[in-house]
């Protein structure tokens, strides 16, 4: 797959490119890694947008022909004589030399007191004091009955009517007559018929001659 369409634009790969610009596909890919060129992968290969590889191109050289430009300028014009520095002491202030002259902002190993002995108490109980509960304690009320009462109610009567507001009637089936014809017909001569032909067929079937079977050597 040479080139593929994305949103209508083209993006051709990367090895097609830098066969026609002379680039190598490293230096392309670190192009599109770094976003300075309109790229997209699609699964491990670079696609690029060939108008966004021109356009950096072009930028490219001309950002080198403008340093070289200045590279020629800043070459063309009088040199300025090397101008040795020399040393000059700062100037302390009043406030400066007050502050450096005042003791308390001395090192603090300086300023400390030291003591001109050390003394030493018996631990005859702890020196960790005991903690003790100054709150009172909690007193729990005691449950009571409290009256509770509707307010603003009203009484509304209720009355039940035991009656039933359904009425079943029933009323008398159709009387339906049923009417027709049958005839009946004698069999008795079909089953003859087909009798007589059973038999005829059963008495050629005993009449034909039967053959020996052939002894076995």
């Amino acid at each position: 797959m040479k080139t593929v369409t994305i949103e209508g634009e083209v993006y051709t790969k990367v090895s097609i490119l830098a066969d026609k610009f002379g680039y190598t596909g490293d230096y392309i890919g670190q192009l599109c890694r770094s976003n300075k060129v309109e790229a997209r992968l699609i699964g491990r290969a670079w696609y690029v947008n060939e108008y966004s590889l021109n356009k950096h191109k072009d930028t490219r050289y001309e950002t080198l022909r403008a340093n070289e430009k200045i590279s020629k300028l800043s070459s063309e014009l009088v040199s300025v004589p090397h101008v040795p520095k020399t040393v000059v002491k700062p100037t302390l202030s009043k406030l400066t030399k007050r502050s450096i002259l005042n003791p308390d902002n001395y090192h603090w190993i300086t300023r400390t007191e030291i003591l001109p002995e050390s003394t030493y108490f018996h631990d005859d109980h702890d020196l960790v004091p005991e903690a003790k509960n100054v709150q009172s304690p909690v007193e729990l009320l005691k449950p009571a009955k409290i009256p509770v009462e509707l307010s603003d109610a009203t009484r509304v009567s209720v009355k039940v009517i035991e009656k039933n507001p359904y009425e079943i009637s029933f009323s008398d089936l159709p009387e339906v007559s049923l009417q027709g014809q049958v005839t009946i017909e004698d069999l008795n001569e079909d089953l003859n018929e087909e009798e007589d032909g059973n038999d005829e067929k059963l008495v050629s079937a005993n009449s034909l001659p039967l053959r020996p079977l052939n002894k076995m050597e």
